[in-house]
């Protein structure tokens, strides 16, 4: 594999604001709750037996629990934050994951859209007289819409807190029908069904494949709230605590439709075919003619709070893919405090369109005023049954990603993991997933949700539904996809331009300061080597060029050494100022004075060296003379306060030849010492050479 985790979690191409971390486990289980806890879902059940019941408690078993364990598995071993997004782009390719995801965001549209159709469904039932053209109910509508879209745009950290009081009268509505059922059994009273009949509690005594389905549907949704990862406080660690928020909500899920199943079984004698009318006489049948209004009130709140979970979780998926560089930046950027405002805007387009053509439009071209309600609720079924195939696809591929990555070698060594006996009871657990979503999916298609369509013209269209949005995530997905890499490729290609003439510049920058590098280090090396007062090299540079000398040394060479006569009498008279001077006019005076290859240097105090290469005894000698003669020849000069003084410098030289008198460094510096100091002694200003050491003996 050629993909490497990291690239899917950290954008590259330019840093994208993150939205605030205000979540924990708390909230996540409430936006689980409202995306996939939908009472009218629970009513589209054919609840003719109890054993409505076993479905719930079977479909929890095969496929709600196993993605809880699998959804929080994941979110465990994969570093960064839970996305549908990046997890199917690093299994199955950023291609793949990005159609599957547009499908799904497509899906949420549908969901969202027929949230607000269950909104005005309610509104319809308490007012029948408001709302029964199909014009004003498309107005209604609308109405929400922008409801919707106005609630979700406040800010996260404060709308979790109205979302948390709405899921608790919600969920207070489940239980209250719930333990009245309950109570009214208790009672001895009589219910709907028959409970204590053995033969009732049969799976097969029901239309299995469509309570199925119905279930399948009711369940989705569990890994929405992944979506929110970004926004979970804590990082990394704290997404792990949180994503204790599955079984929190799973379990509380399994309870509320239990409950909810099993009011309805005990009270509604006849199924009606309108699941929101089913809704309004059982919470007539158990709570009365005055506190029903008050609950079809609570489910219409709870519907409207569920288009605003649908809004806020489905631009998450938006911000993610921004942030993935698959849609344009500015969908991830916070136009208003933690609140992605773009990616909401559009939102409300797309589900404007879809309230237009499927819930207004569609229906109106079937029939009259007197039809139309039945078949905006047929439109909302066919829909919602195409939302649900697609949602059950895209649980198969999260079914899937533990297989591929515990057996997929590269991420097993990625991620570090080891296949061990508790992963097979995981994949074993992934499987049946795998096999509960497909056979949801082929249920779904195959058992009619519409009394009076049948099975074979309900598969057809809700698989034209699902051809639809496939081909809608593909054409509306991968153009904006493909121009947004454009668009990100041609801002990569302009950045290199820019890099590349800013490394252009740097490189001529630092030929420059090389160079100039280059020039001080030469500069310094020389000054290292240099006598500041005289400007010849100095004793290091002396025995240097000594050395050097002996180990190239072919032919004989000299060596010179010269010691100024009297130099302390003129430090003494004139200071020292004029003995810097008097040396400076030396050094130059004997530079001038030697040959072109011969070397000279001040090797401390008033004392010079000359190295002279390719010489006779007789030839150094006369050199020797030769330099006496420089210094002679024109006193030296020191001028002070507008005078000149002349001032008359001689030298005492001693002369040694390699290899005549030694062969070795250290000799031959010592016998031309010796010499010269012997010619001091001999009365200055005069050349001795030196002797052997059979000489001295």
């Amino acid at each position: 594999m050629r993909r490497y985790i990291s690239n899917f979690y950290h954008p590259t191409s330019r840093e994208i604001q993150q939205l605030p971390p205000v979540l924990g486990a708390r909230d996540l289980v409430v936006f689980l709750l409202f995306d996939v806890v939908v009472f009218s879902d629970v009513m589209l059940m054919q609840i003719e037996e109890p054993s409505a019941l076993l479905y719930w408690i079977l479909g929890a078993c095969i496929f709600l629990f196993p993605a809880a364990l699998v959804l929080q598995w994941l979110i465990k071993r994969l570093p960064g934050q839970g996305s549908f997004y990046a997890w199917t782009s690093l299994v199955f390719g950023t291609v793949p994951g990005f159609i599957a995801t547009f499908s799904v965001w497509i899906t949420g549209m549908i969901l969202t859209a027929a949230s607000i159709e269950n909104t005005v469904g309610y509104l319809r039932i308490l007012k029948p007289g408001w709302l029964a053209m199909p014009v004003q109910q498309g107005i209604a509508m609308m109405i929400v819409l922008l409801l919707v879209t106005g609630i979700s745009c406040i800010p996260l950290i404060h709308l979790k807190k109205l979302l948390f009081y709405a899921c608790i009268c919600y969920c207070a509505l489940y239980i209250i029908l719930g333990v009245d059922a309950l109570l009214w059994l208790l009672h001895g009273h009589h219910s709907a069904q028959h409970w204590t009949q053995p033969e009732n509690w049969l799976l097969m005594n029901s239309n299995v494949q469509h309570n199925y389905s119905v279930v399948m549907l009711s369940f989705l949704g569990v890994n929405h709230p992944l979506f929110l990862g970004n926004e979970v406080r804590g990082g990394e660690a704290g997404l792990h605590r949180a994503s204790s928020y599955v079984w929190w909500g799973s379990v509380i899920t399994l309870l509320l439709h239990l409950l909810a199943t099993m009011s309805a079984s005990v009270f509604l004698f006849s199924h009606p075919t309108n699941e929101l009318q089913a809704g309004f006489e059982l919470s007539f049948k158990e709570l009365g003619s005055r506190l029903a209004p008050l609950a079809v009130v609570v489910l219409a709140g709870a519907a409207i709070f569920q288009a605003v979970v649908f809004m806020f979780l489905f631009a998450r998926l938006l911000v993610t893919l921004a942030q993935h560089q698959r849609a344009p930046s500015s969908f991830a950027r916070a136009y208003l405090p933690g609140v992605p405002l773009l990616s909401l805007l559009l939102q409300a387009l797309v589900i404007g369109i879809v309230l237009s053509l499927g819930f207004i439009l569609l229906p109106s071209l079937f029939g009259e005023n007197a039809v139309f309600v039945e078949m905006t609720r047929n439109a909302y079924q066919i829909l919602l049954a195409g939302a649900s195939v697609i949602l059950l696809g895209s649980m198969v591929l999260i079914f899937l990603l533990p297989v591929l990555i515990v057996y997929h070698r590269p991420l097993q060594h990625e991620l570090s993991l080891r296949v061990r006996p508790k992963h097979i009871f995981l994949l074993l657990v992934a499987l049946m997933g795998v096999s509960a979503s497909l056979l949801g999916i082929w249920t779904t298609l195959s058992a009619s949700w519409i009394t009076t369509l049948s099975n074979k013209r309900w598969s057809s269209i809700v698989l034209i539904v699902v051809l639809v949005i496939l081909l809608l995530s593909w054409l509306c997905g991968e153009s904006p996809r493909l121009r947004t890499l454009a668009h990100y490729q041609q801002d990569e290609t302009t950045k290199e331009q820019t890099l590349r003439e800013q490394l252009q510049e740097a490189y001529q920058q630092q030929e420059v300061l090389l160079s100039e590098l280059d020039r001080l280090y030469r500069e310094q090396a020389l000054a290292a080597l240099t006598d500041p007062v005289t400007g010849l090299p100095n004793h290091r540079a002396v025995m240097n060029a000594l050395e050097a000398a002996f180990k190239a040394a072919t032919t004989p060479f000299a060596i010179i050494f010269m010691d100024l006569d009297h130099f302390k009498n003129i430090n003494d008279r004139w200071g020292h100022r004029a003995g810097d001077a008097i040396l400076h006019e030396v050094g130059q005076r004997l530079r001038a004075g030697i040959r072109a290859g011969d070397f000279i240097g001040r090797y401390g105090g008033e004392e010079f060296a000359v190295l002279c290469h390719n010489v006779t005894l007789a030839q150094a000698s006369e050199m020797a003379q030769q330099l006496q003669l420089t210094l002679a020849r024109h006193p030296c000069s020191w001028h002070t306060e507008g005078q000149t003084h002349n001032i008359v410098v001689t030298i005492s030289i001693g002369i040694a030849l390699y290899p005549l008198h030694t062969t070795t460094q250290a000799t031959l510096l010592e016998l031309a010492d010796l010499a010269m100091y012997q010619a001091k002694q001999a009365g200055r200003n005069c050349i001795c050479i030196a002797s052997t050491r059979d000489e001295q003996v």
